[in-house]
Order: C-alpha cells, then structure tokens, then sequence
C-alpha cells in the first residue's frame, strides 16, 4: 500500500464545513431546491394528496430537472432527490461541492457527480441487479472519481450482484459496504466508496490507451491532457513497476516513461503489434491502472487525482 493520498481522503464526507468551496445552491447544475421533503415512492411531496404535473407548480417543475433519460423509476428518481435535499439541509450524507446530476439514458454516465476541489464522487442509485457494475467503477476510477453504489433497501438481489461482480478485484470486499437507501423511512447512506486502494483496474486490452476510446466517453465530456511526446495516460504498473503512459493521438504507439524520468525518456511500444512487449504483458495479465487519467477541466484541475505510482 501507497503511503499517497488515497481516493477516499480526497472524498470524504464534507459534513465538514470548507468555506472555499460553494455553499449548497453556489455552482449546482440543478439549482437551488424548494423547502420540501423527497417524493415518497408515489411520487408526492410529503403533505401532499396528490401528484401534480407541472407546468404551473414549481415543486414539479424542479422534480424535471432530476428526472433522467428513458423511463426512470420513481424509486431511482427519489435517491437523485434525496441526495441533493440533505445537501440543501446540509444533513449527512452530504459533500460540500458542487452535483452534477445526469439527465442522460447512458451506460458511462454516473446518476451524480461531485466535482469539487477536495471531494469527489460518482454516485450511483440501484434499484435493480441488471448494472454494469465492473465496468462503471473502472469508468469511474480511470477519470479521477470514486465511486459510491447505493442500492434500494429490498434489493437484495442487485446487493449480491454488485458484489458477485466487483469481489473478484477488491482487495479486501469484505470490507467494502454499499451503500442503501429507503423511500419509505428516507433512509439514504453511501456506505463505502470503491477506490484506487482497494481496487486492482487490470488493463484488458492495447485499445485501453487509444485515445478516441476515451475522448468518446459521455460524447466527447472527456479529454486526456496532452504533452510534447502524447496524450498522458496517468500511472500503470507492469509486471510490478510503475510507468507514465504517453500515447500519440493517432493510436499507434505508447511511451512508457519511469517515475522521475521526463517525458522524452522511455521505451516506445507499438499500438498495432500483438506480439510486441507490451502486448505480451497485457495478455499476461501484468499491467493494471494504479491512477486516473489526469483531470483537465478548469474544475478538475484543482482536484488531488494525479496520485503517483503505489
């Protein structure tokens, strides 16, 4: 284990008050919230007899601006809601930096992001076991973010399937808690997130390093920094040492550049060859991503991601 910052200090529960972030409503896509409980699991306000349509009721017309993509549950809708309402109290669990809540029907797009200086999260409402639970925390992971998976209370089903599909690369998955939450008793905790620390990211395939495989991710939200030798693709282990990847933007060849060493220096390794050495070593099962692609938005840039190597 790494004596670097972990994944889980940069995104610890902002209960604690940081006055150099925004407060609950400064830097929300979703906008202030109306004093109002969650919508119960039929989709009503507490105190209230009926479901309105909105148009002409603000409560309603601030409910659209959670709702997703596609035919979303009620159940799922109220954890999006949940959340940002104990951010509007400021009542655990809540982070004190800005949400981003997806509005998408999207396999790579989380149900929250926080995307603050000193917390960061994906967070993800389940309310079923058909999840693509391996492949959005690596997502999540390979971009800098933790990732929280919060499961309806009675979906036992989805809490065994999400642990069937992560155990196999959790270091310790018996001391990893999902998350739970509960419309009926406004239950709502994020439990553990899964992290760099615990979590082995093998890379699978050469195309792991192609740069429009990631510039696609959430149609272009994503870009990889670039340098005077390629795209920096953050921290790789290999066969138990650490390397920079830098990979040219036609996705032909990687640099594999040692800690301490600059950019220029390293071996080059074709992207086209599966018989070349670093080819061999992913086959091998000998490369896994020890760090997050390094961030490049004005927000990301802040954020503590770039961690070393382990």
């Amino acid at each position: 284990m790494s004596d670097a910052p972990s994944d889980h200090d940069a995104s610890d529960d902002a209960s604690t008050h940081d006055p150099r972030e925004p407060g609950p409503e400064s830097g929300d896509a979703s906008g202030g919230a109306p004093p109002v409980a969650p919508l119960d699991v039929q989709g009503r306000t507490a105190g209230d007899g009926s479901s309105r349509a909105g148009g002409a009721d603000p409560v309603a017309d601030w409910v659209e601006r959670f709702r997703g993509g596609g035919a979303e549950s009620i159940l799922h809708l109220w954890g999006k809601l949940a959340f940002q309402q104990r951010k509007q109290r400021r009542e655990a669990p809540w982070f004190h930096a800005p949400y981003e809540f997806e509005r998408t029907a999207a396999d790579w797009v989380a149900d929250c992001l926080v995307t603050g200086r000193d917390s960061r999260a994906w967070i993800e409402f389940v309310v079923s076991s058909e999840q693509q639970y391996r492949a959005k925390t690596r997502a999540a992971l390979r971009f800098g973010y933790p990732i929280y998976w919060v499961i309806l209370d009675s979906a036992s089903d989805a809490r065994r399937a999400a642990r069937t599909a992560l155990a196999p690369e959790l270091t310790d998955a018996e001391d990893v808690s999902f998350g739970t939450f509960d419309p009926a008793s406004n239950t709502l905790d994020l439990g553990d997130p899964v992290t760099f620390d615990q979590y082995r990211v093998p890379v699978e395939s050469v195309d792991a390093f192609r740069v429009e495989d990631v510039l696609g991710y959430r149609a272009g939200a994503a870009h990889v920094p670039e340098t005077e030798v390629g795209c920096d693709f953050g921290w790789v282990r290999i066969a138990g040492d650490a390397y920079r990847v830098y990979a040219t933007r036609d996705g032909r060849e990687v640099r594999l550049v040692p800690p301490g060493r600059p950019v220029d220096y390293g071996n080059s390794y074709p992207l086209t060859d599966d018989s070349s050495w670093l080819a061999q070593r992913i086959a091998a099962d000998d490369v896994e991503r020890v760090g997050p692609i390094p961030p490049t938005s004005t927000c990301e840039r802040r954020s503590p991601t770039n961690l070393p190597p382990r």
